[in-house]
């Protein structure tokens, strides 16, 4: 993102993206799967997504909560969850925690469930840094 025409020496600003941000985050995560578990809705996308100019530098800073419906396999059973991931941050996209929670099914098949849900971490990652990068891409479009 080029700075703005009044911030010559590029010193800081700031873009809101979030709208479009949880949208295409909800688009992404929808269909995140693995061989065992699948994102089967996204229920909500809370907080904000800025594209930030520093310095002549553009990055995105954001905090977000972000609630999931999950199901896996286990024993040939469908299990279903939710996952939660909290105050999720720029500088944690690739170590976020997540919370799973309201695991159906026995004690033994919710433990396996919470090993497979854990599975699609690698495809949140993946929607998130696509996220990221295209809204960089999006702003200098814009500026």
């Amino acid at each position: 993102m080029a700075a703005s025409q009044w911030n010559k020496a590029g010193t800081w600003e700031e873009k809101d993206v979030s709208a479009w941000a949880k949208d295409t985050i909800s688009g992404g995560l929808a269909s995140v799967s693995t061989q065992s578990a699948a994102v089967s809705s996204v229920d909500s996308v809370d907080g904000h997504v800025q594209v930030l100019h520093v310095r002549g530098k553009a990055r995105v800073g954001m905090e977000l909560t972000i609630k999931l419906s999950w199901t896996a396999t286990v024993d040939a059973n469908e299990i279903k969850g939710k996952m939660q991931i909290q105050e999720l941050s720029e500088t944690d996209v690739d170590d976020f925690e997540m919370e799973l929670v309201d695991i159906s099914g026995s004690n033994s098949e919710r433990g396996s469930a919470k090993k497979h849900a854990s599975t699609l971490r690698d495809g949140i990652v993946d929607v998130l840094r696509s996220m990221m990068t295209a809204a960089i891409e999006r702003a200098d479009k814009r500026s």
